[in-house]
């Protein structure tokens, strides 16, 4: 090619090995010429960024995020020792009534554990008062078994029937009316009929008699033959035959009773025990287990035991200056937190954990555990599930809980316990990820199929389009 002048060319054409490149170019461009810019271009590309955007910042969010796989195996763990690590507030005893305690299944037992353990004073807000003698009644109910009540609500007819406590029959009910005769008498004989029919229908509507609440009391009509059972009547102070008295249930006082003084009918007793109940209180509508001492007690720090079955208990004791009234004390607590670790260890986890996982680990924390009434305790077991993350190579402790409200004898020493077992199995923790080349794989495949499926709907659309227009051209 020359010039007008006849010049040499000022451009060359393309070399002979870039031609040979050109071949190959599978990504040729149109002349901007040829092509012009549409709003349905322009908002299926917007379109298509959204949809790129979205899936890239999921697949990363997958890739960065590890997956776990678990497995069960037998427990080849041959620590020695396990730690216990625990912060729970007694809300009702003071820190010098209370003792922390471990037994286990070889037989150790260490009592008054003090190190490791700090206690501290938490004082209660709000007004204190001891308990009300109408309160003290409805705490202190006594669970007897179906076959004690059976015993209890017999006549004490014959000495052949061995009946053992009398104190129970009292305590069996809130009231227990009672008939003392003696067989010999006259008088008793002339007022039995009368007091079995009366017998017989006060047991049979046990509900019918109220308190001064009008709520309604357990009432138990009883007889007892004062020559069969000449002790007993002897120890109540039977002066006469026959003899009937009101017996109500006492917590502090002295037995209480009223003494029936009218004509010996089924009509008088039955109009003279109504009016009797209705000046007692026995429920107690504004009643609360509220605190029976000022302060409470925070217990935080640990324990090393021996890694087999066993229980940590937190019980009240008597001090150097005050004995307690174990019928009285109360173990109501919070558990603040509960874990198990490996022994030398603190309580810590790896971070990078199954969800399932974390839900197990401090199962009590944070939870309350409350007595509705005296002679309670609430008592956990704790199943202890070891478990092995293999990536980090740490150990750490599942646990299953369950619990009861215990009850306790008027005698028996209240103590909030927590027994433990370890699990005869372990869960193996494996974790997994994506490796990078999957990631970016995965990536340019979402991106490419975003456009394509983008550009086929664009491509669709405006096809449909021009057939629109087409058609409606024809119509007018």
């Amino acid at each position: 090619m020359t010039t007008l002048g006849g010049g040499p060319s000022l451009g060359r054409g393309p070399s002979g090995a870039t031609k040979f490149l050109l071949k190959f170019d599978s990504f040729r461009e149109i002349p901007s010429d040829l092509t012009e810019p549409t709003l349905l271009g322009s908002v299926f590309t917007l379109f298509a960024y959204f949809l790129c955007g979205t899936l890239f910042m999921c697949e990363l969010w997958g890739f960065l995020m590890a997956e776990h796989s678990t497995r069960i195996v037998m427990d080849g763990n041959q620590d020695k020792q396990l730690r216990i690590n625990f912060d729970i507030l007694m809300h009702d005893l003071a820190c010098k009534h209370l003792t922390i305690g471990i037994w286990d299944s070889f037989g150790s037992e260490r009592l008054n554990i003090t190190s490791n353990i700090v206690k501290s004073r938490k004082m209660h807000d709000g007004t204190f008062h001891p308990y009300t003698d109408s309160e003290l009644l409805a705490l202190d109910k006594h669970n007897f078994t179906a076959e004690e009540m059976e015993e209890y609500n017999k006549d004490w007819g014959s000495s052949a029937e061995k009946h053992t406590s009398f104190d129970n029959v009292i305590e069996s009910h809130d009231f227990t009316f009672i008939n003392f005769y003696a067989g010999w008498c006259h008088h008793c004989r002339m007022f039995a009929p009368e007091w079995d029919k009366f017998e017989k229908e006060a047991n049979s509507k046990p509900g019918e008699l109220v308190d001064s609440n009008g709520s309604p009391v357990s009432v138990r009509v009883i007889k007892i033959n004062c020559v069969d059972f000449e002790e007993t009547c002897s120890q109540e102070q039977i002066m006469g035959f026959p003899t009937v008295r009101l017996y109500r249930r006492t917590v502090t006082k002295r037995r209480s009773f009223s003494e029936f003084p009218q004509a010996r009918n089924a009509a008088a007793l039955s109009e003279w025990i109504k009016k009797e109940l209705k000046k007692q209180e026995v429920s107690n509508p504004n009643l609360q287990f509220h605190n029976f001492f000022s302060e409470g007690c925070r217990a935080e720090g640990f324990v090393e035991v021996a890694r087999v079955p066993g229980t940590l208990h937190l019980e009240a004791s008597h001090s150097d200056d005050t004995s307690l009234n174990f019928a009285f004390t109360n173990v109501s607590h919070t558990v603040n937190h509960l874990s198990f670790t490996t022994a030398g260890e603190l309580s810590k986890y790896p971070t990078r954990v199954p969800r399932s996982f974390e839900e197990h680990v401090n199962v009590l924390d944070g939870r309350n555990f409350f007595t509705s009434g005296f002679h309670q305790a609430p008592h956990h077991y704790i199943q202890v599930v070891s478990t092995f993350f293999e990536t980090q190579k740490a150990r750490s402790y599942q646990l299953t809980h369950q619990q009861r409200l215990a009850a306790v004898s008027k005698h028996s020493t209240p103590q909030a316990k927590f027994s433990y077992s370890l699990s005869p199995v372990e869960v193996r923790v494996t974790q997994s990820g994506k490796r990078w080349y999957e990631f970016i794989t995965s990536l340019l495949a979402i991106v490419g199929g975003a456009f394509t499926v983008t550009g086929m709907l664009q491509a669709s659309t405006a096809a449909a389009k021009r057939a629109l227009k087409i058609n409606l051209n024809k119509v007018v």
